[in-house]
């Protein structure tokens, strides 16, 4: 009886063990997006405990009663009693409150995790200039040191145009890429255009910091009269993209902006656009108090989500990244981002573009010999066509 005991001890034990690692679990806890279905999972696991426990407790109980029959008829000697079992038993660990820790926390948001980072900053005094950080992308304490390990990556060696936002705590990477001689693309406000465009080849080594400010972005000494527009953009291909951050997920690449959403939607524009894709490099570069496992079912289709996490301390690449956005969501963009010019023109290419493809796809329904005579569209020239469009709408919109 007794061997049948610690058998089931074990059984009960691995059983444990083996399903909080399972992929199950980990399946769900990765991808549970709602509160019931998280109650479930912990209602599964409770009712799984009380059904093994069940069978040991009820195997211990006859073991103990046979071992208390026994002791009575038994005549007492030293030995028995150093060897006799003491009263009572050790409970088995309470599994809920193990998978209840692991869970991601029921009342966790954006906002929650947003703000909760900002604190953290800011009570340790780690944000440089402006503070307090809230509302911001920090300007963190060590930003160079993020910078220079960028630097030493691969990814940023072989690249020739680099796009880095326009903050404060990436402003060491927009210097670092001008002394580089790299052509460096920064997002300018969408009421005046898209990007502005600076060729490090053109900047002296003096004029490298002050090229890579937020001044001397917009003034005409480097970037131009205006930044450019979609159709300056078009044939260009970005080879790293270097955004800003609040919060990071070192396991799936999840970040976290300052929640006005612009990042993901300028990201959604150049991937309309073909300069960036699915194989583009996104890097951050962020202080350590940022980097922070975050649950999964935060993240939503629109979300950007990065490869490489550069901090004073170290580099993280992140080996299963989440997918990221690939354009723009039409369906669910907000009203006040369909009514900022490059969006809007965006849009009326792409509806434009549909239009004749439709028009070329029934054409193709006709007879192949007007087919022929019409001269038909292939795949290249609906590209074409596409290209045209944006010049024309751009044309008119200036």
């Amino acid at each position: 009886m007794g061997d049948q005991v610690s058998e089931r001890k074990m059984d009960l034990a691995s059983w444990q063990e083996n399903w909080v690692n399972s992929a199950d679990f980990q399946f769900g806890l990765n991808e549970l997006n709602s509160v019931v279905a998280r109650e479930e999972l912990l209602r599964i696991a409770a009712a799984r405990l009380q059904e093994s426990g069940a069978g040991y407790f009820q195997i211990e109980k006859e073991h103990q009663s046979d071992v208390s029959t026994a002791q009575k008829n038994a005549v007492p000697n030293a030995s028995d009693e150093e060897n006799a079992p003491k009263a009572g038993r050790q409970r088995p660990p309470k599994i809920e409150a193990e998978i209840a820790q692991l869970l991601p926390c029921v009342g966790e948001t954006k906002e929650t995790i947003r703000n909760e980072i900002w604190d953290q900053l800011d009570i340790n005094n780690i944000v440089r200039f402006p503070r307090p950080c809230h509302g911001r992308i920090p300007n963190f304490q060590g930003h160079q040191r993020a910078a220079n390990r960028l630097s030493k990556c691969k990814e940023y060696l072989e690249a020739r145009t680099i796009t880095v936002n326009e903050n404060d705590a990436q402003e060491k990477v927009r210097y670092l890429s001008l002394w580089d001689r790299k052509v460096l693309l920064v997002p300018a406000s969408l009421e005046e255009g898209l990007m502005w465009e600076i060729d490090g080849n053109d900047i002296t080594d003096k004029k490298c910091k002050q090229a890579a400010s937020k001044r001397g972005l917009a003034s005409a000494q480097f970037g131009g009269d205006r930044p450019k527009r979609l159709r300056d953009l078009k044939g260009k291909h970005l080879d790293l993209v270097v955004i800003g951050s609040v919060c990071v997920c070192p396991r799936t690449g999840l970040r976290l902006g300052k929640g006005t959403g612009l990042t993901d939607l300028e990201w959604g524009m150049l991937y309309e656009l073909g300069v960036v894709d699915e194989h583009t490099t996104v890097a951050t570069t962020v202080h350590d108090l940022q980097v922070k496992p975050l649950p999964g079912f935060l993240k939503t289709e629109n979300d950007v989500t990065v490869d490489i996490i550069c901090t004073p301390t170290k580099t993280i690449r992140v080996r299963n990244r989440a997918p990221r956005a690939t354009g723009i969501n039409w369906h669910d963009l907000p009203e006040h981002f369909g009514q900022l010019p490059p969006v809007r023109d965006l849009r009326r290419a792409k509806q434009l573009k549909e239009r004749r493809i439709s028009e070329m796809n029934q054409s193709q329904s006709g007879s192949s010999a007007s087919c022929s005579a019409n001269g038909s569209l292939n795949g290249n020239d609906a590209v074409d066509v596409n290209n045209h469009e944006i010049d024309s709408i751009c044309e008119g919109s200036r």
